[in-house]
């Protein structure tokens, strides 16, 4: 679990994130690493907020998809920072992550409709 806990954060190239999500587990976007290795629940404030269906339209579409992936890797990075108990960063990553993912839902529902 450490592999995929260090490399996220240090890399920025989407489609190697994508690879290693992939490596990590889980088939919807968020890996199981994310959901089952928080050390408390101070970090359950750090969610996944992009929906299915936003995933499902944005996957067809590679632009699209490297946006919703760009998001998860903010999101994956501020749980990181949780976990290893820098709170600071954690909510940094979260806010870039939040503002991401509206920036993303609003690109996916104009140009990648279902």
């Amino acid at each position: 679990m450490s592999f995929c806990r260090n490399k996220l954060i240090r890399r920025a190239v989407p489609l190697t994130v994508v690879g290693m999500l992939g490596a990590c587990g889980g088939a919807d976007g968020q890996s199981s690493y994310l959901n089952s290795s928080l050390p408390s629940d101070k970090c359950s404030a750090y969610v996944n907020v992009i929906s299915p269906g936003t995933r499902f339209n944005a996957s067809a579409f590679p632009q699209c998809s490297a946006l919703i992936t760009n998001a998860d890797t903010y999101l994956a990075a501020a749980i990181n920072a949780c976990a290893e108990g820098n709170l600071s960063a954690a909510n940094n990553y979260y806010s870039l992550y939040r503002k991401l993912v509206e920036s993303a839902i609003s690109v996916v529902s104009t140009l990648c409709p279902a």
